[in-house]
């Protein structure tokens, strides 16, 4: 027969952390544009010396802003989970420079709190891996509340 689905918690994204992300992209690319108009209008043209250093530079301003952009966008328009917590571990679905994003319950070896400014993470020590560190505020939920339930989560007998 079928096995029970396994008891989930999902975590969705705070609709500040997108706003804020494409708030940054939109700044980004407005930066690039000023640039952009300063320079035309400074009579910067292809045949100049400092055309090429000033077109790098521009590029380095809006393509991460459009990168930026369109991430704040798309977790806007479309807010997928980005925490999940279930029976058999966790998987969180942020960059991936953020730190592990799947793990089981069993290389949890322990969970702690971190403050940083305002912003509050919860720090997942795992056993032969790097932690793994999920940001609260990407959550819209309190950091303590947060390692609260990861921590009854690893309380359950498995």
């Amino acid at each position: 027969m079928n096995a029970p689905a396994p008891d989930r918690v999902v975590y969705p994204p705070a609709p500040a952390a997108a706003l804020r992300t494409l708030g940054a992209g939109a700044l980004l690319l407005g930066l690039a544009l000023v640039a952009w108009v300063l320079a035309r209008s400074a009579g910067l043209d292809r045949g100049d010396a400092a055309y090429g250093p000033a077109l790098v530079l521009l590029a380095l301003c809006a393509l991460p802003g459009l990168a930026l952009f369109a991430t704040g966008a798309w977790r806007a328009l479309r807010p997928g989970p980005l925490l999940v917590l279930d029976d058999r571990g966790f998987e969180l679905r942020t960059a991936p420079f953020g730190g592990v994003r799947r793990g089981s319950w069993t290389e949890v070896r322990a969970v702690r709190t971190m403050v940083r400014g305002r912003r509050h993470a919860v720090v997942l020590d795992l056993t032969g891996r790097r932690p793994c560190v999920i940001d609260a505020s990407l959550l819209g939920v309190p950091g303590t509340d947060l390692a609260a339930a990861v921590r009854r989560r690893l309380s359950r007998p498995r």
